[in-house]
C-alpha cells in the first residue's frame, strides 16, 4: 500500500495536471476561468498582468479579447485564440 500511495500522486502531478498562464500583453480582456469544474475568477485582466492557473483535470477559459492575451498551456505558448473583441471559450486538458 505504501508504494501505491507514493507513486500515484507523483504520477498525477507530472502527467495529469493542466497548467495555463494568461499574459495580457497587448490589451485588456474580460476573463472567466473554471478549474476542475469550479469557477476561480470572473473579471478583468489588464494589460501588463499575468495570471497562473493549475488544475488536475481541466482548465476552461473564456476571453472577451483573445488578441490581447498570450495563453501558455503546459509550458507551450499558443497562437492567439481569436481576434480583437471576439469571444472565445476553450477547455484545456
Amino acid at each position: 500500500a505504501r508504494i501505491t500511495n507514493s507513486v500515484c500522486p507523483a504520477g498525477r502531478a507530472t502527467t495529469g495536471s493542466v497548467s495555463l498562464v494568461l499574459e495580457a500583453t497587448r490589451g485588456n480582456s474580460f476573463i472567466n476561468v473554471v478549474v476542475d469544474g469550479k469557477s476561480v475568477i470572473k473579471g478583468s485582466i489588464f494589460q501588463g498582468e499575468t495570471k497562473n492557473f493549475t488544475g488536475s483535470t481541466s482548465v476552461s477559459l473564456y476571453l472577451s479579447n483573445p488578441a490581447g492575451v498570450d495563453v501558455t498551456h503546459n509550458g507551450k505558448l499558443l497562437s492567439p485564440l481569436g481576434g480583437q473583441n471576439q469571444e472565445v471559450r476553450r477547455t484545456f486538458r
